[in-house]
């Protein structure tokens, strides 16, 4: 709607997150799409000198935004206001990342790196898994389906980038199911020690 492809990515901005490789490959996509304007918001806090040093001369068709740290419901706000394309996290570790979960609740397509449990929720209907250290020129590629990508076939990855969200980390979802369990636990208990 805006008139931008919008890359988001959300981490603190610390030498493992590799937020510097997502500048590189933002900036390179950038470059190999002058036709299309970019925009990079990384959400984060922490010292970006090392990830600016990979932006020395970004493509005058790409836009970067620093948001600096914020907090939960202020992550939501941003998504609730700014339109966004893809996310993007190029991390060498991760347990399973609350930020992908934000996400996909918000029916954003993921690609990111296969480390931790990052699979469970980046799947080959929401996604793409690169390599646990990509190539540089993977990252691009895989960035790349998305904008070649038809309104409708984009509108897919999004639905299941919510499904997954929904079926696998909405809280309403889970306390309710961890519920039934408990339930089922107990009567069991109960019928045994009868």
């Amino acid at each position: 709607a805006d008139g931008f492809f919008h890359i988001i990515s959300c981490s603190f901005l610390v030498p493992v997150k590799r937020v510097d490789l997502i500048a590189k490959v933002v900036c390179e996509v950038a470059r190999r799409n002058k036709g299309v304007k970019f925009r990079w918001t990384h959400i984060g806090g922490g010292d970006r000198r090392h990830v600016e040093c990979a932006l020395k001369a970004p493509p005058k068709n790409l836009v970067v935004n620093f948001a600096g740290h914020l907090n939960n419901s202020s992550v939501y706000d941003f998504y609730e206001s700014n339109k966004g394309d893809l996310f993007l996290n190029l991390s060498e570790s991760e347990g399973i990342p609350v930020s992908m979960m934000e996400a996909c609740s918000v029916g954003l397509p993921i690609v990111a790196t296969d480390v931790g449990g990052v699979s469970e929720i980046v799947t080959p209907d929401n996604g793409i898994l690169v390599d646990a250290n990509p190539a540089e020129g993977d990252v691009v590629k895989a960035i790349q389906f998305f904008i070649d990508a038809n309104a409708d076939l984009r509108q897919v990855f999004r639905a299941s980038a919510c499904d997954v969200w929904h079926t696998f980390f909405s809280s309403e979802v889970n306390y309710n199911r961890f519920l039934t369990e408990l339930k089922k636990i107990s009567l069991e208990m109960l019928e045994g020690a009868v």
